[in-house]
């Protein structure tokens, strides 16, 4: 899917949901075919302007008001040329590569896209700089979380104006962006609310639509639903208590199990609630068992930018840096490919519909700007590289946004 032309048609319901009613269930609406959102967010404020930095293609004055706001931050006003990727030279031979320095390659310049005239992307993310070149990525600037328009200081500094609660926190912030609604902190997550309207989606799977790799928040939790918690490396599972009919030991655990839960049911909601949680936790735990514990996961032939393995972390003789990279977000776009791979197949879990929410930083680098954020910036270019070739690979390139 075209990144522009979901976000054109699919954000606008978001902001209507608002608040869902208690006890009111909208018809689920049908849906065919697969698709789905993969949300990354840059935990603590990515530094936008030195990932795009403005050029002098949006007029002579535009990288000179930037250089001047930034002082020793600023990166230069030089381009680069834009590789191809898949083959990167290693080492020295990277086209960021300034004298073994991260700090230097990180100010050194950046890549200009054709077609984009504002900004370019900073030297160390050839790689989506390439997916914008090639029409793969979209960028979308002037979004924020107001409550309405402020075109000015003069509009900020009006009492009558209506502003963002908490402007210059990050937590209060990274809740707006969660819930949607500038104005109320408290509100439910807008994949939360979307849950609630789709209860039941994917045929009434266990899984639901929502999946979170970073534990409980509140961007998937509406009133009546809660993401399904996932980590990169294994899932949590019951011990010995796999659905083996062949197995006493099993069988009288799972059985036993059953009968627990089902002592709970009753007139008592607590003890139905509870009831439910404890079933539906036994059948997560048979669907990761069956799907994501076995052989359904598939490979790829497809090679990072220095001809590593897909999903492998390149290392500092690949990259020329003086760190290594973290690798996490590198393996969390891995996990979420196979789900997708799982619930896009007709064969396995058969879904139509699913968000993702991966977390990454973090990226409130205070003093350290210049040593933290040109590592972070390449494992975000490299990661988001992998996944879209895995998704290429698997033809849902697509139906991922």
């Amino acid at each position: 899917m075209k990144r522009r032309n979901f976000l054109k048609t699919g954000l606008t319901g978001l902001s209507m949901m608002g608040m869902p009613q208690l006890g009111v269930k909208a018809a689920l609406p049908s849906f065919s075919g697969y698709k789905a959102l993969v949300c990354v967010y840059l935990n603590g404020g990515n530094d936008a302007w030195n990932t795009f930095v403005p050029a002098s293609g949006s007029g002579n004055t535009q990288w000179t008001v930037y250089n001047n706001g930034r002082g020793d931050l600023s990166v230069a006003n030089s381009d680069i040329t834009l590789p191809s990727i898949g083959t990167l030279n290693q080492g020295s031979g990277n086209p960021y590569y300034s004298s073994g320095s991260d700090s230097s390659a990180y100010l050194g310049g950046a890549y200009p896209i054709t077609g984009i005239s504002e900004v370019n992307v900073n030297a160390m993310m050839p790689e989506l700089a390439r997916l914008l070149e090639d029409g793969k990525a979209s960028l979308i600037g002037n979004i924020g979380t107001l409550v309405e328009p402020l075109t000015g200081k003069t509009d900020y500094q009006d009492a009558a104006k209506k502003k963002p609660s908490f402007l210059f926190a990050h937590n209060h912030q990274t809740r707006v962006i969660q819930t949607g609604k500038a104005d109320d902190l408290n509100t439910t997550g807008w994949a939360g609310r979307l849950a609630d309207l789709w209860s039941g989606i994917n045929n009434g799977s266990v899984m639901g639509l929502n999946v979170s790799f970073n534990g409980q928040v509140r961007l998937m939790t509406g009133v009546n639903s809660k993401p399904i918690l996932f980590s990169p490396d294994q899932t949590t599972s019951y011990w010995d208590m796999e659905k083996d009919s062949s197995n006493a030991v099993y069988s009288s655990r799972r059985n036993l199990f059953a009968t627990l839960y089902g002592s709970n049911s009753g007139s008592d909601p607590f003890r139905s609630v509870y009831s439910r949680m404890l079933k539906s936790s036994l059948d997560l735990d048979e669907l990761l068992r069956t799907y994501w514990n076995s052989n359904h996961k598939t490979t790829f032939s497809s090679k990072g930018s220095y001809g590593e393995g897909l999903f492998s972390v390149p290392t500092t003789s690949q990259t020329g840096m003086e760190e290594d990279l973290n690798g996490d977000l590198v393996e969390q776009l891995e996990a979420v490919t196979q789900l997708i791979h799982l619930g896009s197949n007709s064969s396995k879990m058969n879904f139509n519909r699913q968000i993702f929410f991966v977390n990454f930083g973090s990226f409130d680098t205070h003093g350290n700007q210049t040593e933290e954020h040109p590592i972070l910036l390449r494992e975000l270019s490299l990661a988001l590289w992998k996944f879209q070739k895995a998704l290429e690979e698997m033809g849902v390139d697509d139906k991922v946004a």
